[in-house]
C-alpha cells in the first residue's frame, strides 16, 4: 500500500496519503464497459494483462478473479480480487488518509458480495485511519453497516449522472453514513446541482491529460458559487488552473468522530 499523488488524498499534516487496492478493475458504471476517460483503465493496459475477460451484469459474482501476490491487473481491466492485500492498513499505525479502490469500482456489478464482506471489518479495526471510497454505483452499497471513518463519495460526470447518483448516495444518510460527498471528475459539462447544501464535500477537476477538453470556466464557477451558498467545503484539482480564472480552492471536510 503505496503513497498516492491523488491531490485529495492528504494526510492532516499535508504529506501524502495512500492508496489501497484490494479490488481492481471495473466493467463501467452499469456493466457497460469502463468509462473512456478512465485513468485506472489506461494504468491496466500499460502494466497489466492484455486479455480481455467480459461478463454481463446478470452474471454478477459467477466470474471470481483472484490475484496472487506479486500480480498486478493479472486479467487486465476485469473485477480482481487481491485477498493478501486486506490487512495492509493495519500495519501503518500513523493516522493516514487512505483512498479504497482507487484502480477500480468497489461496488460493480460483477463485484461479489463475499468480496465487498471481506474489506470493511478492515476498515472498521482501523479507528485512526479514515477512508475515502469513491463510486460510480451508490445504488449498489446496500445494507454495510456504515463505518464513522469513512468518507463515502459517488462519482459523476454532468447533469444526467449528477441526478442519477447524488440523491442514491444522500439517501445513505438514513442508514448512517456520516460523511458523503461528490466527485465531478472529470467535469464534462454544466450541472444545476440539486441538493449540494446536503453534502459534505464536493470534488471538481477536468479531465487527464492536461491536453484533453476541459471545462468551461462558467461551469466550474457555478459550482464553485453553489458551494460557498451552501456551506459546502470544495476541493478544485490542480488541473483546472489552466481553464479557470478563479483562484482554486482545496478544502476537505471536516473529521468525523466516531
Amino acid at each position: 500500500m503505496n503513497p498516492t499523488d491523488i491531490e485529495w488524498v492528504r494526510n492532516l499534516n499535508g504529506t501524502k496519503g495512500r492508496s489501497w487496492n484490494p479490488v481492481t478493475g471495473c466493467l463501467g458504471p452499469e456493466g457497460k464497459g469502463p468509462c473512456s476517460y478512465c485513468y485506472a483503465r489506461r494504468m491496466a493496459a500499460r502494466f497489466g494483462s492484455h486479455d480481455t475477460v467480459i461478463w454481463s451484469s446478470q452474471e454478477r459474482g459467477k466470474g471470481i478473479y483472484e490475484a496472487r501476490p506479486g500480480e498486478v491487473f493479472p486479467y487486465g481491466f476485469a473485477p480482481t480480487f487481491y485477498p493478501h492485500r486486506l490487512e495492509e492498513p493495519l500495519r501503518i499505525k500513523q493516522p493516514s488518509r487512505i483512498v479504497v479502490c482507487s484502480m477500480g469500482e468497489l461496488f460493480g456489478e460483477s463485484v461479489p458480495q463475499e468480496w465487498i464482506d471481506q474489506i470493511f471489518p478492515t476498515i472498521a479495526r482501523c479507528a485512526q485511519h479514515r477512508f475515502i471510497i469513491m463510486t460510480k454505483c451508490p445504488q449498489n452499497i446496500g445494507d454495510i453497516e456504515p463505518c464513522s471513518n469513512v468518507w463515502l463519495l459517488t462519482s459523476v460526470e454532468d447533469q444526467a449522472t449528477w441526478d442519477k447518483r447524488v440523491p442514491e448516495i444522500l439517501k445513505l444518510r438514513e442508514r448512517g453514513w456520516p460523511a458523503l460527498g461528490v466527485s465531478v471528475e472529470p467535469m464534462l459539462g454544466p450541472i444545476v446541482p440539486y441538493g449540494i447544501e446536503e453534502l459534505d464535500w464536493v470534488i471538481v477537476g477536468g479531465q487527464s491529460p492536461a491536453s484533453a477538453a476541459q471545462p468551461e470556466p462558467e461551469w466550474v464557477w457555478q459550482l464553485v458559487q453553489k458551494c460557498e451558498d451552501g456551506g459546502v467545503p470544495l476541493f478544485m484539482k490542480n488541473n483546472l488552473e489552466s481553464s479557470c480564472i478563479i483562484r482554486l480552492t482545496q478544502q476537505w471536510p471536516e473529521e468525523v468522530s466516531g
